[in-house]
């Protein structure tokens, strides 16, 4: 057997690695069936020693974010089954709790909000057009682009090429009212030269007609 220190923790060291894996089983087992015990030690460790905890987790935070880090990256799909097991399993819990947080930090949440939004106004304003598009129209981002792709970046209507400054030749999506069916994409004065008109094929005509005669 080992005498000294040294010679002591090299044979803890050489029978853990050769171990390992029965140890992980017995050290599972155990904690499976002395939960409350094993809880109450971890409790009354934490409770003596809260400063020692706390000097050793400032001096190894950087460690210990690559660490988890490393972890994280390896046991992604471990991890995500997990959690969604115990989300599963907590649901209530989980939205007690959350609601509990959001009662207690209004003003906080508030304000994280707001200042959240400043920062990412075009972020947001782009989700919002990608949501929209979708709800209204059923359009992807894709079709979008390919639409006006084949409209060479130019009205449908009048030609005129669209422009993302001028609040009158920025792209508009037309579609019919009634069959909601998207016909093209329009710049904003024909958009709502259209929509003046209700989509009237015949007051249109008679439109055109009237600005041959008085032309």
């Amino acid at each position: 057997m080992p005498q000294t220190k040294e010679q002591r923790a090299a044979y803890s060291r050489e029978y853990y690695e050769k171990n390992k894996e029965y140890i992980a089983v017995q050290t599972k087992a155990y904690r499976e069936n002395n939960k409350e015990r094993v809880a109450a030690r971890q409790k009354k460790y934490k409770e003596k020693n809260k400063e020692a905890i706390k000097e050793y987790r400032e001096k190894n935070k950087e460690k210990t974010a690559i660490t988890n880090k490393l972890y994280k990256e390896k046991n992604k799909e471990k991890i995500d089954a997990q959690r969604k097991i115990y989300n599963e399993k907590n649901k209530e819990r989980i939205a007690a709790k959350l609601k509990a947080y959001k009662e207690k930090n209004k003003e906080k949440i508030a304000a994280q909000a707001k200042e959240y939004n400043e920062k990412n106004k075009e972020k947001i304003a782009a989700h919002k057009k990608i949501y929209r598009m979708k709800l209204h129209y059923n359009l992807s981002p894709v079709d979008f682009n390919s639409m006006i792709k084949k409209q060479n970046n130019k009205c449908k209507l009048c030609l005129v090429t669209f422009s993302e400054t001028e609040h009158n030749y920025k792209t508009n999506i037309d579609h019919c009212h009634t069959t909601n069916k998207v016909r093209g994409i329009l710049c904003g004065l024909c958009n709502k030269g259209l929509g003046q008109f209700k989509d009237n094929t015949e007051t249109l005509t008679q439109a055109i007609n009237y600005l041959q005669e008085n032309g």
